[in-house]
């Protein structure tokens, strides 16, 4: 056998042995979830009160990005003569 191909060999053995203890795991941790599907269902928290940024803040957000292009395109070029 080459060289390349023990390489080759070694990686696909290994990739099995790395997934046949996924899904053992898998297997064996459906026993714990069937108990759990008898009792209640847990729900995620809601939150208290939703914070809404203010519209003012939007505008003037806008104003500053388009002042930044609009700044950025007032520079002028240094384009020599023979450019």
């Amino acid at each position: 056998m080459t060289r390349f191909t023990r390489t080759l060999m070694a990686a696909t053995l290994g990739a099995g042995l790395a997934l046949s203890s996924v899904s053992i795991a898998q297997v064996s941790g459906s026993g714990g979830s069937q108990s759990r599907k008898t009792e209640e269902r847990l729900m995620p928290p809601t939150p208290s009160k939703q914070d809404n940024p203010t519209l003012i803040l939007y505008y003037v957000l806008a104003i500053v990005i388009v002042g930044a292009c609009v700044g950025a395109m007032l520079i002028p070029s240094r384009r020599g003569h023979q450019d």
